[in-house]
């Protein structure tokens, strides 16, 4: 009998322990979704975003343990879709001059034709948006540890991940592509094909397009959501141009100076770098130099992937 007591003891502790595992845990999903909630929701790639989400949220010693895994749409833009976006983009534009609040040269530029590039601004514009989004818009805390991601094995040793950002920084500069690169992290998001029917183009007018148009249901606009978080206040280089005649690679891009800081001001490749992104005034710039990173979206020519990336997924 006291042995049949002591059993049931044990299992009401058990059940105890497991209770209060099963509160904790429930608990823990609560402040993640409280937090990450409204992201995930509006991430249209729910599984890359989540799993970049877990990525963020499962380090152990500061190293990654489960890494991301996603996998990047493929998209064609044909002559059919620009035709039958047509009618909508001049109708747009024409609302859009007659409501005011737009700039002139936005207003001048599709006010004058370029319905084509209207229509391929605006899908861009989305799959930036899209990218944002999947990535945490921001928020998650992807590629903190960026060293963890790189093999510091010498021949002849077993793989293991470099223990810290100065053997990081020597391996990328052994590396022909990585040469002399700042430690840059990409997430392949989409690419975007220009089929039968499109003018093969360099398009310089995406920038004018997300500083004039909203993110459907709200009032702000493209420009403002892509550079919330990112630390960097304008559309800069990212959105300069893309030409139609080359596939192009919609990105989430995370450029790092953790633990690189000395040396890289030493060398000026901070500064360098800040130069590249665009107009910047001078408290924007003070700024950018105290970060220990940066991160946006951006296109780029998808056959340029990896001499933009020091290291991609997707």
């Amino acid at each position: 009998m006291k042995l049949f007591i002591n059993n049931k003891k044990g299992f009401q502790a058990g059940v105890l322990v497991a209770v209060i595992l099963v509160i904790i845990s429930a608990a823990v999903l609560f402040g993640v979704f409280q937090r990450y909630g409204k992201i995930l929701g509006s991430a249209e790639d729910k599984s890359c975003s989540f799993s970049l989400m877990l990525s963020s949220m499962t380090k152990i010693g500061g190293k990654v343990t489960i890494p991301p895994e996603c996998e990047h749409k493929i998209h064609t833009i044909t002559g059919e879709n620009i035709s039958a976006n047509t009618q909508r983009a001049r109708q747009t534009v024409a609302s859009q001059q007659e409501l005011g609040g737009r700039t002139s040269e936005y207003l001048s530029y599709y006010g004058a034709g370029h319905s084509d590039e209207w229509y391929i601004n605006e899908f861009m514009a989305k799959e930036l948006r899209k990218c944002w989004d999947m990535a945490g818009a921001g928020t998650y805390d992807l590629f903190d540890e960026w060293w963890s991601f790189f093999d510091c094995s010498k021949p002849g040793q077993a793989a293991h991940s470099c223990d810290g950002p100065e053997s990081a920084w020597e391996k990328l500069n052994t590396s022909y592509t990585n040469k002399g690169k700042l430690p840059t992290f990409c997430i392949l998001c989409s690419s975007v094909r220009f089929g039968v029917g499109v003018d093969k183009k360099e398009i310089n007018s995406l920038i004018p397009w997300i500083e004039n148009n909203p993110v459907p249901k709200t009032k702000t606009s493209y420009a403002e959501y892509l550079t919330a978080n990112s630390f960097i206040g304008n559309t800069g280089q990212n959105y300069q141009e893309y030409d139609t005649n080359e596939p192009q690679a919609v990105i989430y891009v995370k450029v790092q100076k953790t633990g690189l800081s000395q040396l890289l001001t030493n060398l000026g490749r901070w500064t360098n770098y800040i130069a590249s992104i665009g107009d910047v005034d001078e408290e924007e710039e003070e700024k950018l130099e105290n970060q220990k990173y940066i991160q946006y979206t951006g296109i780029v020519d998808y056959n340029d992937l990896y001499d933009t990336c020091s290291y991609l997924i997707g």
